[in-house]
């Protein structure tokens, strides 16, 4: 079973994705969010199903935490074999009572932090001519939906990026969903 990092692991998708994953013969499955005890909730979780963990508390959009959450996925398994960028953030507010700190805090989780950590595993991965990138999107990367400005702004900038990815890895053996 590849090397798996999930961020954004510790509830929700982020821990159904864990789950799956834990079910395949051999899992080793790095579980990155902020909140560590829920971590160790998801990871004891996965353990029960067979897979070997790692807990690595990261907020992705601190990029010293990024490059620590690489190295010690690096140091325990290698290069990863699978990235799911899941980690994110919603919260609700029609456009003229988003603060621009709310709007930043979306963009920042969402689509930065999916860049930073990104960025941390890719040039690994091509280099060693494999990988698959999964990038959590949302419908609202493809429609607007009032009340969603910083939401949906931050999905619409994942879709771009992944495709960014996608050109930039064509032909390296590196795929991106």
């Amino acid at each position: 079973m590849p090397a798996v990092v999930v961020t954004g692991a510790s509830q929700g998708i982020g821990q159904a994705i864990a789950e799956a994953f834990a079910e395949e013969p051999d899992a080793r499955i790095a579980l990155a969010a902020r909140s560590e005890d829920a971590l160790h909730a998801v990871a004891e979780g996965c353990q029960a199903l067979g897979a070997e963990t790692l807990v690595a508390p990261t907020d992705v959009t601190d990029e010293g935490a990024v490059a620590h959450l690489a190295d010690i996925v690096t140091d325990a398994w290698g290069v990863p074999d699978v990235l799911v960028n899941n980690a994110g953030a919603f919260t609700y507010a029609p456009l003229d009572e988003l603060t621009l700190d709310g709007f930043r805090e979306q963009i920042d989780v969402n689509l930065i932090g999916t860049f930073a950590v990104t960025q941390a595993f890719l040039p690994a991965m091509r280099e060693r001519g494999s990988g698959h990138l999964f990038f959590m999107g949302s419908v609202a990367s493809l429609q607007a939906y009032p009340g969603n400005a910083g939401y949906c702004a931050a999905k619409h900038g994942v879709r771009g990026l992944a495709r960014v990815v996608r050109e930039e890895t064509k032909g390296e053996g590196v795929r991106v969903t």
